[in-house]
């Protein structure tokens, strides 16, 4: 969608985020603006990594134009898109949940011109697109939700901060299963560690302690929320049927 938006001289540049130097700029990836195909080409794949808007809003304030800007929902909605344009999900999903090599999305079109371009790619065989419901979308997007209302609401109450901070949704609802518990610990868990594996491997000049780490934790988590390896096996003989 980016490069054809370039292509058909919709916009002037596209804000995404691009790898760079980290031995010069201290960093893995930024947000950069693109004004070319092959260079946002050169930006494509998710960029599972901390970055940030700023510099990018500062060049669209002082350099006039047309932009698209490529994010995460939080990001889009921080520069105010939602009224939003055309947005992406990933179809976590079966059958497509399960073929990574895919990269199948839902798309939600709210803007004419970018209808047009979806019409026009699809007539040229370019996507491959079928129409869907609003409840298919909901369970695309329902992990996500699950972790902000029902994981918020056993997070804070599991372990509730010195200030608890005022939120729209704190109730559970039904008392959540033993595995839904053991899967938001160990999300707890990994992202208290990760941090603090990583600069110990960095103390230690070993990058391998946190690969390994990594795929240990890998592991560990889908096991627990997948039921996959030695680890899956042993939970599901642990837990009883009706605790998971």
């Amino acid at each position: 969608m980016a490069a054809e938006l370039l292509r058909r001289q919709l916009v002037d540049g596209v804000a995404h985020v691009v790898p760079c130097n980290p031995s010069v700029e201290g960093r893995l990836f930024r947000y950069t603006i693109s004004r070319s195909i092959p260079d946002v080409r050169a930006g494509a794949c998710s960029r599972y990594y901390p970055v940030e808007l700023s510099e990018v809003l500062r060049t669209i304030r002082t350099t006039p134009g047309r932009y698209a800007i490529v994010g995460i929902p939080c990001f889009i909605k921080a520069v105010n898109l939602l009224r939003a344009d055309i947005a992406f999900g990933d179809a976590w999903v079966e059958p497509y949940s399960s073929d990574g090599r895919r990269g199948t999305n839902v798309v939600i079109v709210r803007n004419a011109e970018l209808g047009e371009l979806v019409t026009v790619a699809l007539g040229e065989g370019r996507l491959a697109l079928r129409e869907v419901g609003p409840g298919f979308i909901r369970r695309t997007q329902a992990a996500g939700l699950r972790h902000r209302r029902e994981g918020l609401a056993y997070r804070l109450a599991w372990k509730p901060p010195a200030i608890v901070p005022v939120k729209r949704n704190l109730q559970m609802g039904a008392p959540l299963r033993m595995r839904r518990k053991l899967i938001y610990r160990t999300r707890y868990a990994i992202s208290l560690w990760s941090g603090r594996i990583f600069h110990l491997a960095q103390v230690a000049r070993s990058p391998k302690l946190y690969v390994w780490w990594a795929r240990m934790a890998l592991h560990l988590y889908q096991g627990v929320t997948y039921s996959r390896g030695a680890i899956g096996w042993l939970f599901d003989a642990v837990l009883r049927p009706g605790s998971r």
